[in-house]
């Protein structure tokens, strides 16, 4: 299945991703005549492309306003879309994308680039109906629902600013309340009484062992 797929890949990433990428073939019967082609296809930086590539065109019919690269591999959603299986498989049983063996048996000329306005009826067809069909959807929710640091990219962003500030925030037990509202609520609960016992209320305004600490140096 990946075969196809790379050729489903637009030009505008396959111009990106360097010289061996872009010398293989792209008459299917010259590619299975070619060892050296047939050779780089099976190795981890061709296998590398159609992960990176895959994520590249599916990021953006997921749903998510902000950029793929401010999520680590972590996440659920940058997961998801690095996994080419789902939508490979998905593209096939469609009949989007011919399989391995069909595109050997029945294409003898140099395939074209597929344009990305094609393209991209496709995916906004394709991606919608993978992600309800594995219930991507919920556990992207639950994961947004309750974040954590390893979900997001050592890179700056202002959802991890944002992530920051809530968990410090929600790291207290109490609610944050200044001193005004603390003296008033404890003179409500002890008949008036605007201090608790050892609090100054004269000079410094807080504890008078501290307010002794000057005269001790």
């Amino acid at each position: 299945m990946i075969i196809p797929f790379y050729y489903f890949i637009p030009k505008s990433i396959l111009s990106r991703c360097g010289a061996e990428l872009n010398a293989i073939p792209r008459n299917p019967q010259e590619l299975f005549r070619n060892r050296a082609a047939c050779e780089f296809v099976e190795s981890d930086l061709f296998r590398l492309l159609i992960i990176d590539a895959t994520a590249f065109m599916v990021w953006p019919y997921m749903g998510f306003g902000e950029y793929m690269e401010i999520y680590s591999g972590y996440d659920p959603a940058w997961r998801f879309a690095h996994c080419p299986d789902y939508w490979i498989q998905e593209l096939t049983d469609e009949g989007i994308l011919a399989s391995a063996g069909e595109l050997f048996k029945g294409c003898h000329s140099e395939l074209g680039y597929v344009p990305e306005w094609q393209i991209d009826i496709y995916l906004r067809y394709i991606v919608p109906n993978v992600m309800k069909k594995h219930r991507m959807d919920e556990i992207i929710r639950v994961a947004r629902e309750y974040p954590c640091f390893e979900d997001f990219d050592f890179r700056k962003s202002n959802q991890k600013t944002d992530f920051i500030r809530k968990w410090y925030h929600t790291r207290t037990r109490h609610p944050m309340i200044s001193l005004e509202e603390f003296q008033e609520a404890y003179a409500d609960a002890h008949g008036g009484q605007a201090d608790p016992p050892g609090l100054s209320a004269g000079g410094c305004g807080i504890l008078p062992v501290l307010c002794d600490q000057p005269k001790r140096i």
